[in-house]
């Protein structure tokens, strides 16, 4: 069996590992149009200077060897022949399959602001080389960032998922229920940011809960506001939580 993976973030790495545990005599392809494995969630570990480029790599330096898998880096499908099951690469080779899998993940969109896409100096943070290039056109200032939708676990299992039924194991993706950090109760927005979990003293947590609402704010420092009724604002030493 001949296995192609396009794309090499947590749910294609996620995948190859397990289709070498269940296919030990298998051939394992993975193409990412990165040059390196890195941890997308990391991007801003490297741009602070807490680590380097390789210190952002999720796998061991010998992965694909251990694994037996042939890597292609630096590579991107420019084309899928389903007919003759095979992808095409942008330098023009043509890779066979028996069982494709495509993990390439989202992709960043630039909104439709006039002059935007032309801007010399607008990025996207989504590859290493956009986390590159960012790094050596900007200069340090301050304020924060916000991220949101962790999915990176999910990934991961689908990944996993995704292995089992390339090699023949009918195996569906149940756990839906963390695909995002911003969640709809029965109509009720739900929104974590942060480490709503602090074990320490740096932070005041406050916890109100009844039958139709739960709300949890973390107040340090500076004012700090969290609502999941989309009206209440907790704020640092004034806090009013009920109604």
């Amino acid at each position: 069996m001949r296995y192609v993976i396009v794309g090499a973030g947590p749910a294609g790495i996620s995948a190859a590992r397990p289709l070498r545990q269940l296919d030990k005599d298998g051939d394992i392809i993975l193409v990412s149009e990165d040059n390196q494995v890195h941890s997308r969630c990391m991007h801003h570990k490297y741009l602070s200077g807490e680590r380097g480029a390789e210190g952002i790599s999720f796998i061991s330096s010998d992965f694909f060897e251990q694994n037996s898998i042939t890597w292609y880096p630096g590579k991107t499908m420019v084309r899928l022949d389903c007919k003759e099951s095979r992808i095409l690469l942008d330098d023009g080779t043509f890779l066979p399959y028996d069982r494709l899998l495509l993990a390439s993940g989202a992709y960043y969109l630039l909104p439709p602001v006039p002059g935007l896409k032309e801007a010399g100096n607008v990025y996207g943070f989504r590859d290493l080389s956009g986390a590159l290039a960012i790094d050596k056109a900007v200069k340090p200032g301050a304020g924060d960032v916000c991220g949101l939708s962790g999915i990176w676990p999910n990934a991961m299992k689908q990944g996993v998922i995704a292995a089992k039924n390339m090699y023949g194991i009918p195996t569906p993706y149940e756990d839906t229920y963390a695909l995002k950090n911003t969640m709809n109760f029965f109509g009720l927005p739900a929104l974590c940011i942060g480490d709503i979990n602090c074990l320490d003293n740096r932070a005041l947590v406050i916890t109100e809960e009844d039958s139709k609402n739960y709300r949890k704010a973390l107040g340090g420092g500076r004012c700090i506001k969290k609502h999941t009724d989309g009206r209440k604002y907790l704020r640092q030493r004034h806090l009013p939580v009920s109604d």
